[in-house]
């Protein structure tokens, strides 16, 4: 298997090459549900030969596909060939473990009511992760950027009219600014609160009624493809939590792929998605196997599907090779792996929110001096040069601002270490003017973001972005390219053995072939499915103006109209509309076509930002030191789309503020003020983490 690094010349790396038929060998684990046969393999293999044909190119080397074997049979398989001149090709063995078939679903009425009972834990947990999502939101950027809003105080007469300066429009517009923020989270906290748990109730009524609905003479043959299609869905996961002889099955499956895949490959590493990456937890921590040299849990629906604590197991373990990737939308991971509810959150805390902690750092001219501070209270947030933290500690901050001359920074000595919060204007000023005390010279800090220190084991940890949505969040792992896609690669990279004995001057065996992900390109990334959330917003407002539209016109009426043609051939649609009542009929009828216009506008704005966006990922994995922005047809035609709806929304529900006159007090001027500023400053400014997130591996 992979031999150790240290110590080891290239002639040694490659001793043994040949004892096996690949270098690396990669087994997919699919998730819940009836997949076809090689659908796994090729929804993975497929985008990742994308990513490499794209950057080879830029990095002098190319991919090919050997071969392409049985993917519609009972072991799929794929075997690419990486080949850069001067070197001996790798060569990577692509399969899968489907376990779908493996095992015979339970009855429909027992997966049926297992999922009514089980939703509730899945809905708890969900919930609880979307609260920790809004909590963080508020008080890790909401809350810091409006105190960073507020002057401070500074000294002498000409400081003190500056500051009373900055006061005044802070007073007069700060209010708007508030709100403009504030809003959108108070209808979050509301939809959350509110709307969730009756969704959650509905659904669970749902379930209820179609086992009793499927037991009916007449009516249990119209909803039996309906209930065999949702068992064939949740079947897995109830068979995997209650039937252990069906969930042995479905382990075995895995054993038997990663054993072939050890006996070919000099490498060995899984890549398992949803109740995939739950089983294969548990195969790999019960010890029923060797660890692969890397494991990849994608969307792992650890904490949802097994019971036992997977941190503590893994690092009894030694705490072998363990990728997390997950998204902050995805409800089923729900965040970071923890083994209990306070090591979950504060993972999430070290991960998510790992560079918004924020900071700087200044430096001396020559270098050797380096003063650093980030965000927080007490004297831990100052370090560097062990002369300068004493100073920095003992002394509260100020500028001086003269009548003459530029304004000055002071560091005024304390007593006793300073305790309390400190402003970030204010430990700029005290690292100035310690820095010039000890040099003479002036620095200006340098935007750099400062590392926490990880409190909580586990794995390592990669939060993405796939298209911002609690719905499409949890399928979409193996279409991002920039964030899960190019750095599986890198890793793939690493462990090829022929790549291991030509490493760089950093001795990092996979720049050879290409960089690591750039932090640039990931943030552009982000931004871009943010544009994807905003174009819904956009979609959803014009869709309410539709019906809007149509409750103030006769529009409404010949609606109803056409609904009830439509129905009344059926005597069953006969009897629904004559109970329902006209009022009752034309709201399901304008609920309808609000709806279509919702699917309608978001479809075709998700369709151009689709192209896009792919084009974009591939463009900048490849060129990463290239323009963050190149719109091209595609990126004009959103554009273009995403700018009508916005502007054709603005000025339907804006109607009458816009005149010579306008209405200040009427309500709706924040509220379409608030609508404009977030759909346009969001994408790029948003309330979320945009640079590289952190990535904590097991340090302790």
């Amino acid at each position: 298997m992979r031999q150790e690094d240290g110590g080891n010349s290239p002639a040694d790396l490659l001793e043994g090459v040949d004892d096996f038929d690949f270098d690396v060998g990669v087994v997919f684990v699919h998730g819940i549900g009836s997949q076809a046969q090689g659908a796994t393999l090729l929804s993975w293999a497929e985008p990742l030969l994308e990513v490499l044909s794209h950057v080879g190119p830029r990095y002098d080397f190319s991919p090919r596909v050997v071969t392409a074997d049985d993917l519609v049979g009972d072991a799929p398989e794929i075997t690419l060939e990486i080949s850069r001149p001067g070197s001996r090709p790798t060569t990577w063995l692509l399969s899968e473990a489907r376990w779908a078939e493996a095992f015979h679903p339970s009855r429909a009425s027992d997966v049926l009511l297992w999922a009514a009972r089980f939703s509730w834990r899945a809905a708890r947990r969900g919930l609880a992760a979307l609260f920790h999502q809004l909590w963080f939101s508020t008080t890790k950027r909401l809350f810091p950027q409006i105190l960073r809003q507020v002057p401070i105080w500074r000294g002498g007469c000409a400081g003190a009219l500056s500051t009373l300066a900055e006061w005044v429009p802070l007073l007069v517009y700060g209010w708007v600014s508030l709100v403009v923020m504030l809003v959108p989270y108070l209808v979050m906290f509301c939809v959350l609160f509110f709307f969730a748990p009756v969704m959650l109730c509905v659904a669970v009524a749902g379930v209820i009624a179609l086992i009793v609905a499927q037991r009916l003479p007449v009516l249990g043959k119209r909803v039996s493809p309906f209930v065999a299609d949702l068992v064939t869905s949740v079947g897995d996961a109830q068979a995997y939590r209650d039937r252990e002889i069906q969930a042995a099955a479905m382990r075995q499956v895995l054993l038997t792929r990663v054993t072939d895949a050890t006996r070919r490959a000099r490498n060995v590493v899984v890549v398992a998605h949803s109740q995939g990456a739950a089983i294969a937890c548990r195969t790999f921590l019960a010890g029923d196997a060797r660890w692969p040299e890397c494991l990849v849990t994608v969307g792992a629906a650890t904490s949802l599907l097994n019971e036992e604590k997977s941190v503590g197991r893994w690092q009894s373990l030694g705490c072998p090779p363990w990728i997390n990737i997950w998204s902050s939308r995805d409800l089923v991971p729900a965040g970071p792996i923890g083994d209990s509810t306070k090591a979950a959150r504060s993972r999430w805390m070290e991960t998510l929110w790992h560079y918004t902690a924020g900071g700087f750092i200044m430096r001396s001219p020559d270098g050797r001096l380096e003063l650093a501070w980030k965000l927080g209270s007490g004297p831990d947030c100052w370090s560097g040069s062990e002369s300068l933290v004493q100073q920095a500690r003992n002394a509260r901050g100020r500028r001086t601002n003269l009548f003459w001359g530029d304004e000055t920074a002071e560091a005024v000595e304390t007593p006793e270490p300073f305790d309390d919060w400190l402003r970030w204007e204010e430990a700029e000023d005290i690292a100035e003017a310690v820095l010039f005390r000890a040099t003479g010279e002036r620095v200006e800090p340098e935007d750099v973001p400062i590392p926490r220190d990880f409190d909580e084991p586990g794995p390592e940890e990669w939060p993405v972005a796939n298209r911002w949505s609690i719905f499409w969040d949890h399928t979409a792992y193996s279409t991002n390219l920039t964030q899960v896609q190019y750095p599986l690669i890198y890793r793939l990279l690493c462990l090829s053995e022929a790549t291991a004995g030509e490493r760089d001057d950093s001795g990092d065996p996979a720049a050879a072939y290409l960089p690591p992900q750039d932090g640039q390109v990931e943030a552009t990334h982000v931004g871009r499915v943010r544009v994807l959330a905003m174009s819904r917003v956009i979609a959803a407002v014009s869709a309410v103006a539709v019906v809007d539209w149509l409750i103030g016109s006769d529009a409404e009426r010949w609606l109803s109209e056409v609904g009830s043609w439509t129905v009344g051939g059926s005597r069953t649609g006969s009897w629904v509309s004559h109970r329902l009542g006209q009022g009752l009929w034309s709201m399901a009828v304008l609920a309808m076509v609000g709806l279509a216009a919702f699917a309608a506008f978001s479809g075709l704005l998700r369709f151009a930002w689709q192209g896009w966006h792919r084009r974009e990922s591939l463009r900048l994995c490849a060129t990463p030191d290239g323009p963050t922005l190149r719109l091209g047809i595609i990126g004009c035609l959103l554009a273009a789309l995403y700018t009508l709806g916005l502007v054709s929304s603005v000025l339907y529900w804006g109607r009458g503020l816009f005149l010579p006159s306008p209405e200040w007090s009427d309500p709706r001027f924040l509220l379409v003020l608030t609508y404009v500023a977030w759909v346009t400053l969001w994408p790029v400014f948003g309330m979320c983490a945009t640079a590289v997130p952190a990535r904590p591996g097991p340090s302790r």
